[in-house]
């Protein structure tokens, strides 16, 4: 576990920040993301502005999946940079909601912080490349290597209803 306790923060102004870097050696813990993490790093500090309790940081990421479109195995990184409040479980409504990330009895965990972000910037739809083609939905071929000869004849179900249609005046109205 990476804990850093940020009561001195909370406790004191005259506190210097609590700086943060490291390289994940131990990838298990990010075994429930959909992604198979290869390379984690991140660096940052968790300082006192004001009466603010902030955390700065950059994480540096490198990762396999599968393409969700042809299943060919790819390889992606990911950097993010940003900023969060760190509020208190026992914190009322602080008016940082959405930039904010609660930690309990003053201990902020990375791990569970890193795995959150993580969960929150990785894509939703992982590609092996932008224009990736895909799968025949017939034959299985893998379209973007070759076209197959497969007719794909796709009908939305929500039109089906308009096959049994007798239209004879070719259009006209």
């Amino acid at each position: 576990m990476n804990i850093i306790n940020i009561n001195p923060l909370i406790k004191s102004e005259d506190v210097a920040p609590i700086e943060f870097n490291n390289l994940i050696e131990d990838k298990s813990k990010f075994d429930e993301l959909p992604v198979e993490i290869i390379f984690l790093d991140y660096k940052g500090s968790v300082k006192r502005e004001y009466n603010v309790i902030k955390i700065d940081y950059i994480i540096a990421c490198d990762y396999k999946a599968e393409c969700d479109r042809c299943l060919r195995e790819t390889f992606n990184n990911i950097v993010i940079d940003g900023e969060k409040v760190l509020t208190q479980t026992d914190d009322e409504d602080n008016g940082y909601e959405f930039d904010s990330y609660t930690v309990t009895d003053g201990l902020l965990d990375l791990d569970e912080f890193l795995l959150e972000l993580l969960s929150l910037e990785l894509p939703t739809k992982i590609l092996c490349k932008k224009e990736c083609k895909g799968l025949c939905l017939q034959c299985g071929a893998d379209l973007n290597e070759n076209p197959c000869d497969c007719v794909v004849k796709y009908k939305n179900p929500a039109f089906a209803i308009l096959d049994n249609l007798n239209i004879e005046n070719n259009g006209e109205v």
